[in-house]
């Protein structure tokens, strides 16, 4: 769960019943203090979640160094393992450079391509 300022104000509404002005220091510290709070522990849900986010970072980040691949923009998705690569790609690339790529990144188990290429622009010629 990411820490937001929301977050922040309900456990000091919980926590006092009234609103308060923290200075900077006061802030910190009550985020500290939220770690102690279940609901902030990591589970295996938690863990999860942010496994598939860093498998696709790293293949989104292979792709972004890689010549051939860094003008792609592409939708990365990961799920345990399962990497989705999808969206419309430039004539002028090609999608087997991006599976190659991402396939050979630590951590894929399995590569799904909906990459296509899209068709050159069309003039649509009306007559009257």
């Amino acid at each position: 769960m990411r820490l937001r300022k929301s977050h922040v104000i309900r456990f000091l509404e919980r926590k006092s019943g009234v609103w308060e002005r923290l200075t900077i220091d006061e802030c910190a510290e009550e985020v500290v203090n939220l770690l102690d709070d279940p609901s902030f522990q990591e589970t295996p849900e938690s863990q999860r979640i942010f496994r598939n986010l860093a498998l696709g970072a790293h293949v989104r980040s292979a792709l972004r160094q890689d010549p051939r691949t860094s003008k792609m923009t592409i939708s990365i998705a990961a799920k345990d393992g399962v990497v989705t690569l999808a969206g419309l790609i430039d004539v002028t690339q090609e999608a087997k450079d991006a599976t190659d790529i991402a396939t050979k990144v630590d951590g894929v188990k399995e590569l799904e391509s909906r990459l296509r290429v899209a068709g050159p622009a069309r003039t649509l010629h009306m007559e009257g």
